[in-house]
Formats: C-alpha cells, sequence, structure tokens
C-alpha cells in the first residue's frame, strides 16, 4: 500500500510537473490574449441600439443591434448581460454632437439612456465596468468612406447584413 502511494505521488508530481511547462509555454502569451481589454461599442437609437465588440487594437466585431422599445431599462438590463457573456471592461456609447459640439436633442436623449445605462452595468456587473461617452461626429462619413474602398462589400451588400443581425440574440456565448 506504501509502494501504490508512493507510485501515485510520483505521478501526481511529474503531472503537476507537466502543467507548469506547458503554462510556462503558453502562459504569458494566453494570458495576454485573455486580459485584452474588451470594450462594447454602444450605438444608440430611439429605434434600433447597435452593437460592437473591440478586442483590443482598432480591430471590432459589429454584433448586431437590438430592438430599443419604450422601455430603455429593459435595452439597458439586455446590453448589461451582453457585457458580461463578452468579459467586456468597459461600454464606450456614441455621443452624437452638433457639428459646432454642442449637445442636440438627441445628444440629450443619449446622456439620458447612457445614465441608465450606468445604473444596470452597476447592478449586473458591479463598480468595475466603467460606461464612456464618445464623440461621433463625421463618424458616419468616415464609415462610408470605409465602405466604399472596401473591396467587393457594396452598400446594399451591407444594408442586407445590418437588416440581417436584427434579431440579436443576446444570450449567446
Amino acid at each position: 500500500q506504501q509502494q501504490q502511494q508512493q507510485q501515485q505521488q510520483q505521478q501526481d508530481d511529474s503531472m503537476r510537473t507537466l502543467q507548469l511547462m506547458t503554462s510556462a509555454k503558453l502562459g504569458p502569451r494566453f494570458k495576454a490574449f485573455i486580459e485584452r481589454q474588451r470594450s462594447l461599442g454602444i450605438d444608440f437609437g430611439p429605434s434600433f441600439t447597435g452593437l460592437a465588440l473591440s478586442l483590443g487594437g482598432t480591430n471590432t466585431m459589429p454584433m448586431g443591434t437590438l430592438k430599443t422599445g419604450n422601455d430603455w431599462k429593459e435595452t439597458a438590463l439586455k446590453i448589461a448581460q451582453i457585457a458580461s457573456t463578452r468579459r467586456v471592461r468597459e461600454i464606450v456609447v456614441g455621443l452624437p454632437l452638433e457639428n459646432d459640439g454642442t449637445e442636440g436633442k438627441i445628444g440629450r436623449l443619449v446622456r439620458h439612456f447612457v445614465q441608465i445605462l450606468a445604473d444596470a452595468t452597476l447592478l449586473v456587473l458591479g463598480p468595475g465596468i466603467p460606461v464612456y461617452v464618445w464623440d461621433e461626429r463625421f463618424s458616419t462619413a468616415y464609415a462610408a468612406v470605409r465602405l466604399l474602398t472596401t473591396p467587393k462589400l457594396g452598400a446594399e451588400t451591407f444594408k442586407s447584413w445590418i437588416d440581417g443581425q436584427r434579431g440579436l440574440s443576446y444570450t449567446a456565448k
């Protein structure tokens, strides 16, 4: 019995050594990948709210749209749930300012929604996830230029893709 215990101990030790060697090889790169600054971008609108996920750097992946509806609290809670399942570190909401930098009617609506979203995020995710606003002046013009210069992606193709994203499942991982 003592001999069996020694053999089991040796197997456990060799397994620990193998695990340490593997984590030493993959550890820093894998950890850097996992710990990326994930951001969730929000484009709030009265009818639909667009979502995009950044995995760090400049690469951003569109996630689709949510129907906003009349109950903005429900939309904010859905966004907080999405942020939770995607391990988001921050949420950025586009603020549509006027060309002169002032805040118009839509800008005030977005600020109101941002407050609701910040409360929902605090409730669902805790105090560690900040919600920022970002000046989105000229972002549509920039996106249009990018679309026109991107090969094999015309406006109709993009519109049909966006329309297909409207039924976003916010619980999918």
